[in-house]
């Protein structure tokens, strides 16, 4: 029996048949063809589902690839099938891979060769080492290979610097005397410059301000401030001439288990900001031993989706939930899905933009649109300036339908789970007319 389908793209005929043939196989052998091992990504051998499920499961989510012998739906290894699949298809292998023939040294020689044309020093370093064996008589493993091994090993299962060190230490002298293995991180990473897989040492602002490389390469100081810097300072001159001055970046996520009344835990916070801002507090400069008014400004805010929500006072739920967009945002309801869906991207790419005229990999139709205008804090305040700000829960379900809110703080955003392509994906596909090959065809029950 041919595995290869297993290996195709799923909108093909081949794998579709050859998922038939795996819901006959195993509904053959099965004790209960109402409980079936399902072998797809999503469910990894851990569900059992009947058949129909099965073979919607094994279309929707693809098969484990490195499930060669169906030794869970009634296959013995001594069947007649086709298990030799090494030779023409590269998949992850179900038993750990030690024989390392795949490692395609050679390969990346040749792919650095043309790049390395005007380093021949460098490239015959890494040509060497692609050719010396790790030790007099190994025919496995070259130097190269052997720390890209190590190296990967290293990376999958985040070793430190300094316990992979120890770790090529011990291995140098456990292996023969005239083994070539680094026995340093510092020496393995050496050896791979040539490929680029390298690192650079690069001079930082002692504030984390910015990497003095590229066009900062040449300054020993922070360069002149962003242009929302350079406008506070001009509209707020006070405040800007005093160095020592703090601008302040407010950091959260959308994790809020306190829902509308975050903003009665966040009113300490503004108090002080205000505080710092107005007033200002006394304190010691302990370089200059001298007392300053110190003040400070929030001067911006990182958070993710949900948190804009919560601390802006915009909804982002419902059909216009992007706040560049507004009451302009193109929504579209699934009737089977139960979800609004957001499918006007598209306009924000310039406007000859290649993705405007593909069809079928969006929502069947050419884009003509044109983004939105920017909005701005003149243009933002004329939208809110009218709202009144009231606190606490007797107001959390007081919601305007613009999107804009009432209270200060938006209604923490219920996040859905991960998208499912089922059955109610498909048939929304259907009824937007796009995608037509991918419908569920009805079949009468098993």
């Amino acid at each position: 029996m041919d595995r290869k389908w297993m290996f195709v793209s799923r909108l093909s005929k081949e794998y579709e048949d050859g998922v038939k043939e795996f819901r006959r196989f195993a509904v053959e052998h099965a004790k209960d063809p109402s409980r079936i091992i399902c072998p797809c990504l999503k469910c990894c051998h851990s569900k059992v589902v009947n058949a129909d499920v099965l073979e919607e499961h094994l279309v929707c989510n693809g098969i484990d690839k490195s499930y060669s012998c169906w030794t869970k739906h009634g296959e013995t290894r001594n069947m007649d099938v086709d298990h030799d699949l090494q030779d023409s298809v590269n998949y992850a292998p179900s038993e750990p891979d030690t024989t390392y023939e795949f490692d395609q040294v050679e390969e990346i020689v040749n792919v650095v060769e043309e790049d390395l044309r005007d380093c021949p020093e460098m490239f015959d370093r890494l040509a060497s080492d692609a050719n010396t064996p790790l030790y007099d008589g190994c025919t496995k493993f070259t130097r190269l290979s052997a720390v890209l091994k190590l190296l990967k090993l290293k990376a999958g299962n985040g070793w430190s610097y300094k316990s992979f060190t120890e770790l090529l230490t011990l291995l140098k002298d456990m292996l023969p005397k005239d083994n070539v293995l680094p026995n340093r991180m510092y020496e393995a990473k050496k050896m791979l410059s040539s490929i680029g897989m390298t690192y650079e040492k690069m001079h930082a602002c002692p504030n984390d301000c910015i990497l003095f490389r590229n066009e900062y390469a040449s300054l020993d100081k922070f360069p002149k401030y962003s242009p929302q810097w350079a406008k506070f300072d001009h509209d707020y001159p006070n405040f800007g001439e005093e160095p020592r001055n703090l601008r302040l970046a407010l950091s959260t996520d959308g994790i809020n288990p306190h829902g509308n009344d975050i903003d009665i835990y966040l009113a300490p916070l503004i108090e002080d900001l205000k505080y710092m801002w107005n007033e200002g507090v006394e304190v010691y400069d302990g370089y200059k031993e001298e007392n300053f008014k110190l003040r400070a400004m929030l001067f911006g805010t990182i958070n993710d989706f949900p948190a804009y929500g919560n601390l802006s006072g915009y909804s982002i739920k419902g059909k216009c939930p992007c706040p560049i967009c507004g009451s302009n945002t193109n929504w579209m309801w699934l009737e089977h899905g139960k979800k609004n869906v957001f499918l006007g991207h598209r306009r924000f790419l310039p406007s000859k933009h290649r993705y405007r005229g593909w069809r079928k990999a969006f929502n069947g139709r050419l884009e003509e649109g044109r983004a939105p205008e920017l909005l701005y804090g003149d243009k933002v305040f004329e939208k809110v300036k009218d709202i009144t700000n009231k606190f606490g829960k007797p107001f959390a379900a007081n919601l305007v339908t613009s999107g804009w809110k009432k209270s200060v703080i938006g209604t923490l955003l219920n996040v859905p789970g991960k998208s499912k392509d089922g059955i109610n994906s498909r048939l929304d596909l259907l009824n937007m007319g796009i995608r037509i090959e991918l419908g569920p065809i009805k079949k009468g029950k098993l």
